[in-house]
């Protein structure tokens, strides 16, 4: 395995080469550290120094003092790597360096499967940040959907190996992805809407691939024939969707930051509902109803697999553009009518019930029944009451729908100026 991890790293720096002006800045950078910190005088070395720490001691160029710190510090820059994008420095490092090793290493055929899915999840997730940031150009684009396309295929081709002998784990994988693909194109596409970006090519491209999916998954679920397989697919399943939850629910806390406090809510309502299904799915399977909790086990899956996408692209896209992830215009304008009409309703069962005790008074005042004068007023007072009650709550209701309409109004009356929220859809799960 060594000998083939450096075979990587060697075809690796081979293949990673720098372009003219990343050259001319790193030599202007070099020559820029050279004057200010020229090569010392060359001093003599005693005879007993010499060797190993003799090197050390001994002047050298500062080319090759540089070179060494390179090598040193090439973790470093690999890490550095990881959250790049195309147009930056570092992004051929993640994509010729980092990526093939993480392939080189990935041994069964589940793993390079599970590889090729993170690989082509990348791709998308780095066109929905630069959709966000206004920098998907049509070149750009063109290369994310082609890598994209190649790594999907592979982990099509790999899931679909699988599924001869291992069709539970084949068809668990294969629902993993395809949630993967499903939120991915949601994310992108509400991006590019918000933003008037072109992202039909590569939306349908995950679209094509999804279905690619799908079929394998169809294929893996149709050899679960036997009490025993379908046994072994409901607990896979079960493994899955907690493992999923727990991932998400973590997910969840780190990357609070970047939701607005109602997408925040959403997603904890998400989370709890999946963690109900589960737990649906763990009583199926006290009782042997292995289909029924495999079904119960895949929705919490898929909808955990979903958060997961939609909260790790958030963030990423917090990190980079500073934006507050949070719900669409529609959607708060949907729930603040929502809550109109809940008041409405309220303010019409007290008009109801007023209207119900006069017609009562006066049944009673009709039918020869003494009334006190005294009871009047006190009558009078209710209706009063009651009539500055609903005049308070329209007012309160109208006041809100304002402050709805008008974001950033309250931000700006307490001296901090409002925060840039990008629009983006909670994806809800839909339990059993």
């Amino acid at each position: 395995m060594n000998d083939k991890f450096h075979k990587y790293l060697n075809k690796a720096g081979e293949e990673v080469c720098l372009t003219r002006e990343e050259r001319e800045r790193m030599r202007r950078t070099l020559h820029a550290y050279m004057e200010m910190k020229p090569r010392r005088t060359t001093i003599s070395i005693p005879a007993a120094r010499t060797g190993a720490l003799g090197w050390f001691l001994a002047p050298r160029p500062v080319a090759a003092i540089l070179a060494l710190a390179l090598f040193v510090s090439s973790a470093g820059i690999s890490y550095a790597a990881r959250d790049s994008l195309p147009g930056d420095i570092l992004y051929p490092i993640k994509t010729r360096v980092n990526e093939p090793v993480q392939g080189a290493l990935a041994r069964s055929d589940s793993a390079k499967a599970e590889w090729a899915i993170g690989v082509a999840g990348e791709r998308i997730k780095e066109a929905a940040i630069l959709a966000a940031e206004n920098r998907l150009g049509t070149t750009t684009q063109r290369d994310l959907q082609a890598n994209f396309r190649e790594h999907a295929r592979l982990a099509v081709q790999r899931i679909g190996e699988e599924s001869g002998s291992r069709p539970e784990s084949s068809a668990q994988v294969a629902i993993s992805f395809e949630a993967r693909l499903s939120e991915y194109r949601s994310v992108l596409t509400q991006i590019a809407e918000t933003n008037n970006v072109n992202v039909e090519s590569i939306a349908a491209s995950v679209n094509t691939e999804r279905d690619r999916v799908a079929e394998v998954r169809a294929e893996a679920e149709s050899r679960i024939t036997s009490d025993r397989a379908r046994s072994r697919a409901a607990a896979d399943m079960h493994i899955a969707a907690r493992s999923a939850l727990e991932a998400a629910t973590k997910l969840a806390s780190d990357v609070s930051r970047s939701l607005s406090s109602s997408s925040s809510r959403l997603v904890s309502v998400q989370l709890h509902s999946a963690s109900t299904t589960i737990s649906a799915g763990e009583d199926f399977m006290t009782r042997h109803e292995d289909s029924d909790a495999t079904d119960a086990f895949q929705n919490a899956l898929t909808a955990t697999e979903r958060l997961g996408i939609f909260l790790q692209t958030s963030s990423a896209i917090h990190h980079r553009t500073g934006l507050i992830v949070g719900e669409s215009q529609k959607e708060s304008n949907s729930e603040n009518t929502q809550s109109k009409d809940k008041k409405d309703r309220n303010r019409g069962r007290v008009h109801s019930d007023v209207q119900d005790d006069a017609e009562i008074s006066t049944e009673e005042s009709s039918s020869g029944r003494s009334v006190e004068d005294s009871e009047e007023p006190e009558t009078n007072s209710n209706e009063n009451a009651v009539s500055e009650t609903n005049t308070t709550t329209q007012k309160r209701s109208e006041d809100e729908k304002k402050r709805a309409e008008t974001p950033g109004a309250q931000s700006d009356a307490s001296g901090i100026p409002p925060v840039p929220t990008l629009p983006l859809s909670v994806p809800v799960h839909i339990p059993l």
